[in-house]
């Protein structure tokens, strides 16, 4: 079983996605310096909407989050640009600071 654990800030306020299963969904940012060079990666997190809805109101832009779920990744192209989306579907989710207004 492949597991992923990542700690990051949420780019922007959760949102919930409705259709055949709903969903929270929220983009993940973890940025890290490697010698001089600060590498940021973004992951699409899902989030059963069960699990989610009650938390909603503190998934909000900035918010610090440890996640741990299932990963993966799709190829995508955009004109000439190749790139690699990385998503998890979130097993445990903590919150580590909710960003206050």
């Amino acid at each position: 079983m492949h597991r992923l654990t990542v700690i990051g800030h949420l780019a922007a306020d959760a949102k919930q996605i409705e259709g055949d299963n709903n969903f929270v969904v929220f983009t993940l940012i973890h940025s890290e310096k490697i010698r001089d060079k600060e590498i940021t990666t973004s992951y699409d997190c899902y989030l059963s909407v069960q699990r989610g809805e009650k938390l909603m109101p503190y998934l909000t832009k900035g918010t610090k989050l440890f996640v741990e779920g299932r990963p993966s990744a799709k190829m995508n192209t955009h004109g000439d640009k190749h790139f690699i989306n990385l998503s998890i579907s979130v097993k445990q989710l903590e919150l580590l600071r909710v960003k206050r207004e």
